[in-house]
């Protein structure tokens, strides 16, 4: 009786132990194959979209709406698409590896943006500050003749904030020609203006303190921010190597994504100016401290302009992708957004951007740009061109 009993448990811990070993196997993404008579690995793609709602294609084969995960596919590269109705399909090779969850994220563009009047005062020099959270520029006519900022994060609602007053013009002062360098940490603006053909009046806004005072000793300010400068960069250079660290001195007009996580570097030649992206990578190492590197790109460029073709190239605000302002002609400039890789570039929109500025706002929902749609009419004001 007790070799029966024996048998009864030694049998069932081994039935609980192989269906243990199934469950492991199966939520690890494997999966038996009755052709062969093999057990095979496979991954699975989790595909997210802004907006979300989109049909994902496999393949060409409709899949599920986003957001969802697409299962058991054997490794391999998978062509993928995501279409939502109103927006510019999105599609991507992806590669995916066995036992492994592979991330799609796709930002979906609308075919139609809506456009919406941020100013209405007429606005000279626009200036985005280093965390792209702020915009001051300047008001030359009228009562609201003056230096004036506009809040890009939005309030409740997604409600655009209303621009702000900073110091308006008086009986000494017309900030007219005013000029506009901000702090490092954005809390600071230097005003510099023109007061003769060559003297110059600076003032520094503290925004914090909402308070404006006269310069006497420039040349002290912008030490102080210099060092401002050197510390948050020697903050993102911390974790890195010297070898890494070294890389990156070596670097031309090199500007970080906001995440920390990107380079963006550009190289000029007599044809074009090419753009490439380098993936800063922070690992962990056995004793469980960072084991920082840098991988260099490819020798394709991500973005390659005309060098006789005025533009802008800056970081969108989820480190993933690009904003490209460029000349088409005299009088139309094109602003569109491509990813890292090099793929998915989409026009938003087409028509006069003075000056070639536009600024994306802190969550990427909109691009501001400095624009008119009057052609008799003298000034120009802000615009966000909608994306969501």
């Amino acid at each position: 009786m007790k070799i029966r009993y024996t048998l009864y448990f030694l049998s069932t811990v081994a039935l609980i132990s192989a269906l243990a070993v199934v469950v492991l196997l199966l939520a690890s993404g494997y999966r038996f194959d009755f052709k062969t008579g093999t057990i095979r690995g496979t991954g699975i793609v989790s595909v997210s979209s802004t907006p979300d709602g989109a049909l994902v294609y496999v393949n060409g084969t409709p899949q599920d709406a986003t957001n969802t995960s697409i299962i058991n596919l054997d490794p391999g590269t998978y062509s993928m698409r995501i279409e939502k109705e109103g927006f510019s399909p999105w599609s991507m090779d992806v590669k995916v590896k066995a036992e492994l969850v592979t991330k799609v994220d796709a930002l979906l563009i609308p075919l139609y943006p809506t456009l919406q009047p941020l100013t209405f005062t007429g606005v000279t020099n626009p200036t985005l500050s280093p965390n792209g959270q702020k915009i001051v520029y300047t008001v030359t006519q009228g009562k609201n003749a003056g230096v004036w900022l506009i809040n890009l994060e939005e309030g409740p609602f997604n409600i655009a904030r209303k621009p702000e007053l900073i110091v308006a013009n008086d009986e000494t002062i017309n900030y007219q020609d005013a000029t506009y360098a901000w702090s490092p940490t954005g809390e600071e603006v230097l005003i510099s203006i023109p007061t003769g053909e060559e003297t110059t009046t600076y003032q520094l806004a503290n925004l914090a303190t909402n308070t404006v005072v006269d310069v006497k000793e420039v040349e002290t300010v912008y030490s102080t921010w210099d060092d401002l400068a050197l510390s948050q960069n020697t903050e993102l250079l911390a974790t890195l190597s010297e070898e890494v660290v070294g890389e990156i001195n070596g670097l031309n007009d090199l500007a970080w994504s906001p995440s920390g996580d990107y380079i963006l570097n550009s190289n000029q030649n007599d044809d074009n100016t090419d753009y490439f992206v380098y993936t800063v990578k922070r690992e962990s190492s056995q004793n469980n401290q960072p084991t920082p590197t840098i991988t260099i790109p490819s020798d394709e460029a991500i973005v390659s302009i005309p060098t006789s073709t005025p533009h802008t190239v800056q970081w969108y605000p989820d480190s993933r992708h690009l904003v490209i302002t460029s000349n088409k002609d005299d009088n139309t400039q094109v602003v569109e957004i491509v990813e890292i890789t090099g793929t998915n570039r989409t026009q938003i929109f087409s028509g006069l951007v003075k000056d070639l500025q536009s600024f994306p706002n802190l969550n990427g929902s909109k691009i501001i740009i400095l624009t008119r749609f009057n052609p008799e009419s003298e000034g120009y004001n802000l615009y966000s061109v909608n994306l969501r």
